[in-house]
This record gives C-alpha cells, structure tokens and sequence, in this order.
C-alpha cells in the first residue's frame, strides 16, 4: 500500500514538472515573438521642442524628428503619407536597446505645407520580407498592406519609457516628469501612425 502510494506522488510530482516545463516554454516562445520599441515625434519650432500627438495640428515649415529605441533588432521602415501618395522615406536595420534619431540629430524633416494632411508611419518587424513588399506597393495598396500588418501584430502602447532628454538635449516646454518617451508592443511587427493637419 505504501509503495503505491509512494508511486502515486512520484507520478503526480513527475505531471507537475513536465507542466511546468511546457508553460515556461510556451511563455518563452510568446515572448520571443513580441516586438518592443519607444516610438515618438517631436515638433521642433521657435526654438522649442515638444512631443507630438497621434493627431496633432501643425504649422508650415516646422521641423520634426523621429525617436525610435528599440528591444529587439529588427528592421525599420518610415512611410509618409501626403495628398494618398506614399513614400518610403527611411529603410533601414535598427540593433536593439539603442536609440535613433532620424533623420540624424543635427538634421531634420520639414512639413513643406504643399498639403493640408501628413501621415507618418513607422514599421517595425523582425524579419526582411515585409519591408521589401512595402517597397514593392505605393499608394492604397501600400496602406492596405500595412493596416494587415498592424491587424496582425495587435500593436499597443505598454508604459511610459526612457527620458528623451537623454537623446536630444532639453524639451524646454515639457515638464521633467512627461519627457519620457512611449513603449509600443505587438507581435512580429509594431507598427505607429502620426497624422498632421497641416496649416500654411
């Protein structure tokens, strides 16, 4: 009777730790595939510099940056949007847990004011295909493709990240405690839009 009992917690004790084993595998496995980058846009005007919002107004001639650290090396791809015609405006390999400014720190993109609206999207992704079908499509099958791609990833903001004073000096109109940057997650791929109104 012992030895069956003793047998019975062996077995039941051997369940456990193949379960255990299983769980941590599968978590393994979903962690790996999650992408995570802080992504933001800042507005460089009048000699201040301020976060951009998902949709935000602006005026013609102000500059920008792109922000981009991320966890994992992957491959980035920068699409503006203007008038419904795209363009594929940085392509590029990114290694992980390094911070980016594009287009550099000592230059910088330009609302021209040649239209009223201006999308910017960042792609993300751990592998090469996607970006070189994005560079293959313009237009509305571009933007068709690149809305499967953020279906797919269930892309969603985490927490707040890193101080962005540490990338490009003082936003002198941000208090210390907002000058953080924002987390993104998703799976395979992240994918963040910006939208301007633009007023000349």
């Amino acid at each position: 009777m012992k030895l069956i009992y003793l047998f019975g917690l062996i077995l039941i004790s051997y369940l456990l730790i193949i379960n255990q084993a299983s769980y941590s595998l599968s978590k393994t496995a979903g962690n790996a595939d999650t992408l995570k980058a802080q992504i933001d846009i800042t507005i460089i005007s009048g000699g201040t510099e301020r976060y951009a919002k998902p949709f935000d107004k602006v005026k013609s001639g102000e500059k920008f940056h792109i922000h981009i650290k991320p966890e994992n090396k992957n491959y980035l791809c920068i699409v503006n949007v203007s008038d419904g015609k795209t363009k594929v405006v940085i392509d590029t390999l990114l290694k992980d847990r390094n911070f980016y400014v594009f287009p550099s720190n000592k230059s910088f993109f330009i609302f021209d004011g040649k239209n009223d609206t201006e999308k910017i999207i960042v792609v993300l992704s751990f592998t090469k295909e996607p970006l070189n079908k994005i560079k293959s499509l313009v237009d509305n099958d571009l933007l068709a493709y690149i809305q499967k791609l953020k279906d797919a990833s269930k892309c969603n903001i985490s927490e707040k990240g890193d101080a962005l004073i540490n990338i490009t000096g003082n936003l002198r109109d941000i208090s210390a405690d907002e000058q953080r940057m924002s987390k993104y997650q998703g799976i395979q791929y992240l994918i963040k839009e910006f939208k301007f109104n633009v007023k000349r």
